[in-house]
C-alpha cells in the first residue's frame, strides 16, 4: 500500500516528542546544578554572615548590628543580650570593597555603617556595589541576597 502524501503521521510525531521531553527530564538537573553550584563567593559568604546574625538575634532575643566600611572587605557582627558586646569579624570573599551603600532606600553616607538582623527572622534592606562592579542585593524576608 501505497501513501499519497510523504510526511509523518501524529502517532510518529507524538512518540518522537516523548522521546526528546525524556531526554530534557534527564538533563535538565544535571545543566542546573552546573549553574546553581557557580554561586558567587561574596553572596555566600555575605548569606552565612547574616545567617550567623539572625541565629544570634534569635538566640538573644534582640537585634543585631552588622557593621561595614566602604572601602574595606570587613564586616562585624555585635552581639546584644547573652552575648554582651561580643564583636565577631568576617572578611567578604574575594579581597573586594565595597564602594557604595544603600540602607533602607537611602545612601550611605560616610565611611562606616550598619544593617540589623532582627529575632523574627528578617534583615534591613540594603544594596551594595563592589570594587569589582558587581552589585549586591537583599532579600530581608528571606535573609539572603543576590547578585545583580
Amino acid at each position: 500500500m501505497k501513501r499519497k502524501n510523504a510526511g509523518f503521521t501524529f502517532l510518529e510525531l507524538l512518540i518522537v516528542m516523548m522521546i526528546l521531553s525524556m531526554g530534557f527530564f534527564i538533563l535538565a538537573p544535571k545543566v542546573a546544578s552546573w549553574h546553581l553550584d557557580k554561586v558567587d563567593t561574596v553572596q555566600e559568604g555575605l548569606d552565612d554572615i547574616i545567617s550567623k546574625a539572625m541565629a544570634q538575634a534569635k538566640r538573644d532575643r534582640q537585634a543585631v548590628d552588622i557593621f561595614f566600611t566602604k572601602g574595606s572587605g570587613k564586616v562585624r557582627l555585635k552581639g546584644h543580650g547573652a552575648a554582651g558586646n561580643e564583636i565577631k569579624e568576617f572578611e567578604l570573599h574575594g579581597g573586594v570593597t565595597i564602594m557604595q551603600a544603600t540602607v533602607n532606600d537611602r545612601p550611605v553616607e560616610g565611611l562606616s555603617f550598619s544593617i540589623k538582623a532582627y529575632p523574627v527572622g528578617i534583615t534591613d534592606y540594603f544594596e551594595f556595589v563592589l570594587s569589582d562592579g558587581s552589585r549586591v542585593v537583599s532579600m530581608p524576608l528571606l535573609g539572603r541576597v543576590m547578585s545583580e
